[in-house]
Parts: structure tokens; sequence; C-alpha cells
């Protein structure tokens, strides 16, 4: 009779373990890493220099030489006056006035029932004009390699002032101004222009240091038979990750996290059963495993674990989405002649 007893719970105890719901949260590591160039220039032509095509009417509001020394910044490349492998030439013409004129703003007041209690007038200085800005790339014998407009002339843009009481305060201001306002407004679209060239010139040419979350699925039920092992399997992984630079190797991290791979191929192993519970704990494995990998700068790893999410049929988009992404990553690291992501700049 103690027999039968024992063997009912254990059975009973079996049951409620296999029956445990698998609730999976969401869990963020740091990365550290170092962005490829899409177009890598030969290793030993990692240099630049900046060209300003200014009139003397825009050099005069943005100091030609001021931007051609300052502005541009690509991160891996060195900057040179002359005889660079990349030469970016940056092009603002003068900003183009078609009219000056005063806006006439009506205004309202309504009781609480919505009628209109009262009528005024204000009165805006307006000014209308054109612009035309864009940034060449060319390589070391003066071929394009890229180009890229960044404001069109054939859209009209409008400065439009603050308001003013009377109509003659109104055109006084525009009238007064106008020269001020063109200077002040070619500073701020060469400003806003910089930022896209400095974006465009590190994700084409550069090797700049980024820190992004990156996402982990683990068990956030505290009750599942696997939530310790799960929960202490992320602590290290998020410990290993986050201890990764821009500038430092791979080679201890992908040593350090043979184990924890180890364990999650292990969960794979136990939960084969064909349900949504064990397919949800494959699913974790799957992507954790994914995950380290790319982040571990190993792509055909990346893809076997995405092609067996997508076996799975579990969120099997998650299995495409990385498939693609460790195809790329593998032309990046191909292309730029590197074995990670991870290196320090000559």
């Amino acid at each position: 009779m103690k027999k039968i007893l024992f063997f009912s719970m254990l059975i009973s105890i079996s049951m409620s373990v296999f029956s445990q719901s698998v609730d999976l949260d969401r869990f963020h590591a740091k990365f550290n890493y170092r962005s490829l160039a899409k177009k890598p220039l030969p290793k030993d032509q990692r240099t630049f220099s900046v060209k300003a095509n200014f009139s003397d009417v825009v050099s005069a509001a943005y100091s030609r030489s001021e931007y051609e020394q300052n502005a541009i910044k690509i991160e891996g490349l060195k900057k040179v006056d002359a005889d660079a492998g990349l030469k970016v030439v940056y092009s603002f013409s003068p900003i183009n006035v078609s009219e000056i004129n005063v806006l006439e703003i009506k205004h309202e007041d309504k009781d609480k029932d919505g009628n209109v209690t009262k009528v005024y007038y204000t009165y805006a200085g307006i000014m209308k004009y054109r612009l035309q800005s864009s940034v060449q790339f060319l390589d070391k014998s003066g071929t394009e390699i890229f180009v890229q407009p960044l404001n069109s002339s054939s859209s009209e843009k409008v400065y439009q002032s603050q308001d003013y009481k009377e109509y003659k305060e109104a055109a006084t201001y525009i009238k007064l101004n106008k020269d001020m306002l063109v200077d002040k407004l070619t500073v701020q679209f060469i400003a806003n222009d910089n930022k896209e060239v400095n974006a465009t010139a590190n994700e084409l040419f550069g090797y700049k240091a980024y820190s992004d979350n990156m996402l982990f699925w683990y068990l956030g039920s505290e009750k599942h038979p696997e939530f310790k092992a799960h929960s202490d399997n992320f602590a290290q992984v998020k410990a290993i990750i986050e201890k990764m630079t821009a500038d430092g190797g791979v080679g201890e991290a992908r040593d350090l996290a043979k184990p924890l791979i180890s364990y999650l191929e292990d969960v794979k192993a136990r939960y084969t059963e064909d349900n949504k519970k064990h397919k949800k704990m494959r699913y974790a494995s799957f992507f954790n495993l994914a995950q380290i990998y790319y982040l571990t700068d190993q792509p055909d790893e990346v893809i076997k674990q995405a092609e067996g999410l997508i076996a799975n049929d579990y969120d099997s988009g998650d299995g495409k989405t990385f498939i693609k992404k460790a195809n790329e990553l593998k032309q990046l690291l191909q292309n730029n002649g590197v074995e990670s992501r991870h290196f320090q700049l000559d």
C-alpha cells in the first residue's frame, strides 16, 4: 500500500511539473560593438578629406574653413588634407528668397456653448525661400561612390515670425531682418545636414562604437521547475555580453559562453513533446542560442539555431529574422576582412 501511495505521489509530482504553464518574459543585455562599414575602403586607404562648396555669401554665415576642418568625423578613418582614400564633398547653395510678406491670422474667442464672442487679428512676417544641398563621396581617383541629396530647391520653405498685434510691426520686422534670418537659417540647415552627412559617412565607411539593448527570452514564472536554472543562465549570459567592448576581442566571451550554450541545448533535448508548452521551452533555447551566437559573431551557428526556430513552429518569423541578420553579418565580416565586430582601431 505504501508503494502504491509512493508511486502515486511521484506520478502526481511529475504531472504537476510538466503541466506548469510556460510564461516567457523579455530580458535584455547591453551589447557593445563596433559597426562595420557597408562600403569599406582598402585598409591602406582609410583616410578622408572634406571639401565645402560654399559661395562667399554662404561662407560669411558658416565659415568654409571651419566646416572643412571640424564638421565631419568618420570613426576608424584618419582625416588628411590631401591624397585621401575618401573625399567628402558637401555643397550648399545660397538661400534664395522669393517673397517676404505679412500673414494675417484670425482669432476667435468662444463661450462655453461654442458661440463666438470676440474676433481679433494678429500679424506675422513670413519669408518664402528655397535652398539646395547635397553630399558626394568620392574614392581616391575621384570616382563617385555615393551621392546623397539633402535639401531640394524644388520644395519651397516658409519662415514665419512671432505674432504681432499690428500689421506694421510684422512688416517692419521681416523687412529689416531678412538678411539676418537668411544667415541664421543657413547655419541651421548646414548644422542639420551635418548630422545626416556624419551618420551616412560612418554607416558607409566608418567603424563607430555602439551600444544596443539585446533581447532574450527566459522563464518568468517562479513555479516552473526550470525557472532557477533559466534565471542563472540569463544572469551569466548577461554578464558575459555586457563585459564585451567595442575594442576588445570576442574569444573570451565565446569560451565563457560554452557551458551556458550546453545548458540551453540540454533544455531542447529534455522538452521534446509536440505541445505548446514544450515548444515554448524549445523556442526560448533556440532564440537565446541564436542571439548568443549572433552577439559573438558566429553567423553560421546563428543560422543553425534559426532553422531550428522555424522547424519548432512557434514564432517562426524570428527564425527568418535571425537568418537575414546572420547573412548580413557574414557578408559584412567578409567585406571588411575581420572576424568580429570587436577590435581596436589603428
